[in-house]
């Protein structure tokens, strides 16, 4: 067995097509992309088989490539030509293996002209796989858990080996297949990998594609035929911050509603008065939201009409306001109802602290939908100063959650739009 990244090079002992030997001390399969020759690295490259009329995968990806990963040098060791068949539809894509000296194997995927990086998962990950037989009896979507991240279930495949070249640390044959059950996370994807004589976990994420053509030297790269999940989606860095920034601010104004609900200001008079009533009350806090809250005993499917005036300290006419009072009840097919709005209130502000005058009649009132019936001798009238409005904070409430429900509603529409490729189905 070499030692890790010692460079070498053999011929075929096929064809006698000279092979490079880039990748470290765990090749153990070399296969001649001339001839179709399977080479045994371990047995000083002795024949196993060929592989003839083998296809090649297609490819601007070269053996003995090298290139960048998150400043990592990788050399291109091996290419497998893949495919998958689904309900008489067929995808094909190519993996590279890759190698570095100081961080050893991991993938390039070229899948309809985008690339992924993938490399084998060893940190811990919840729950330990998951099969296509799991995907089959789960009731709700799986999931699962790894770095502190979750993958949603996005599909199960079954992949098969196509064509092979370069060097590999096992033996692979085409024909081979492996089951996938893939699971999408924010910006990575999960992948439990099943092979005839193994599993493994795998991550991939989507690298800069266009750093990472150039630093393998293409300078035409493919064009994209379509995204893949992993497919960054644009987002504005400051959307989060915004996001939650609004639902704080929408609850803090809920909560301040809340409160000025609860904050029912100063009582300043209640009594019950003979109608016509006159009433003089001091309100000692100007500028500030007072209330006038009227309850009046009216006759079984009555009515009454009230007229509300108030005067200022300099007898000058500060409003006036109608407000009409019924009370109904019955019966009908779905039962006996009730209509009780025996109680009305008129909100105001007193520009200046002094005694104000109150001037309440009755001029109208009626049985049933009639008029002419006998007025409310009496009302009770109770008046309150210094409240607090809740109707800034329920405004400013509604906009800011507006806006945060808008932003959920484009992260949803997102998050549809990478997973609108799962073959998971919500059953109603």
């Amino acid at each position: 067995m070499r030692a890790g990244g010692q460079r070498e090079a053999v011929r075929c002992v096929t064809c006698g097509a000279g092979l490079n030997v880039l990748g470290g001390g765990r090749v153990t399969t070399h296969i001649c992309p001339n001839c179709g020759s399977v080479l045994d690295a371990l047995e000083s490259y002795r024949l196993i088989k060929i592989y003839t009329d083998m296809p090649r995968a297609r490819s601007p990806l070269e053996l003995g490539q090298e290139g960048e990963v998150d400043g990592i040098r990788y050399q291109i060791i091996g290419i497998l030509g893949m495919r998958e068949r689904y309900q008489g539809r067929v995808w094909e894509w190519v993996d590279h293996l890759i190698y570095s000296p100081t961080h050893g194997y991991a993938w390039l995927t070229l899948e309809d002209g985008n690339l992924i990086f993938t490399r084998r998962w060893r940190s811990g990950v919840s729950p330990d796989f998951i099969t296509p037989v799991t995907v089959e009896s789960a009731e709700t979507r799986p999931y699962c858990d790894a770095d502190g991240e979750i993958f949603d279930y996005y599909e199960t495949s079954t992949e098969e080996i196509v064509s092979i070249e370069g060097e590999f640390t096992w033996r692979p044959h085409p024909g081979d297949k492996a089951t996938v059950v893939s699971l999408l996370g924010p910006e990575r994807m999960l992948t439990y990998v099943a092979t005839a004589t193994e599993r493994e976990v795998e991550m991939s994420r989507y690298p800069d594609q266009a750093a990472l053509w150039a630093s393998f030297g293409v300078a035409k790269p493919p064009v994209a035929s379509s995204s893949h999940p992993l497919t960054p989606i644009p987002v504005s860095r400051d959307e989060p911050f915004i996001m939650y920034g609004a639902c704080t601010t929408a609850a803090l104004c809920i909560g301040l509603a809340l409160f000025g609900l609860i904050a029912r200001g100063g009582l300043v008079y209640a009594r019950s008065e003979t109608l016509p009533a006159s009433v003089t009350v001091t309100l000692a806090e100007p500028d500030r939201l007072a209330v006038i809250h009227l309850q009046s005993r009216l006759r079984p499917n009555s009515w009454a009409w009230y007229d509300i005036e108030l005067e200022d300290p300099d007898g000058v006419p500060l409003f006036g306001a109608g407000r009409e009072i019924g009370y109904y009840f019955g019966r009908d097919n779905d039962g006996s109802w009730v209509e009780n709005n025996t109680r009305t209130s008129v909100y105001f502000r007193p520009e200046v602290a002094g005694d104000y005058t109150l001037e309440i009649d009755v001029p109208e009132a009626g049985q049933g939908e009639q008029s002419g019936g006998p007025a409310p001798e009496t009302v009770s009238i109770e008046i309150r100063e210094g409240l607090t409005s809740i109707v800034p904070a329920v405004v400013v409430g509604l906009i800011f959650a507006i806006i945060a429900g808008l932003l959920f509603a484009r992260r949803s529409l997102r998050r549809a739009k990478r997973f609108s490729g799962s073959d998971w189905t919500e059953e109603d």
